[in-house]
């Protein structure tokens, strides 16, 4: 499948001319799942690792949901950084060209806040040419 862009005729463009070009990965395929972690408020990264041996580093997607302190029924899009009732919370996603990593952050700077319940989810998107 081919999509030109405008003034460019998708019989003979170039693919530099198409915004879909099905000579290149473009289209991707993905790899998605999800967990539960128990973050203590401790000033440390917890962090989940996730396997994908691709041999690159993917583009990934992560999103994390927060049960009982700070956030109330929605989903947060890592990466996150907030400020609330005095505790510092930091959420990311990154990658190497073997494992996906998730890490979550709190701390309360000694007051004692509970630990954390976090759903997560991801979505690792992988080139049509590695499957």
């Amino acid at each position: 499948m081919r999509i030109s862009l405008n003034n460019h005729d998708v019989k003979n463009s170039q693919p530099q001319n198409n915004a879909i070009d099905d000579r290149y990965p473009n289209l991707k395929k993905t790899v998605q799942g999800g967990g539960t972690i128990n973050v203590p408020v401790d000033g440390a990264d917890h962090i989940v690792t996730i396997p994908h041996n691709l041999g690159y580093i993917p583009m990934v997607q992560a999103m994390g949901y927060e049960h009982n302190y700070f956030f109330v029924d929605y989903w947060v899009r890592l990466p996150m950084w907030a400020y609330r009732a005095g505790t510092e919370i930091v959420w990311k996603v990154y990658a190497d060209n073997v494992n996906v990593y998730l890490s979550f952050f709190y701390n309360d700077f000694g007051v004692g806040t509970p630990v954390q319940h976090i759903d997560y989810n991801y979505r690792i998107y992988i080139d049509k040419g590695k499957l």
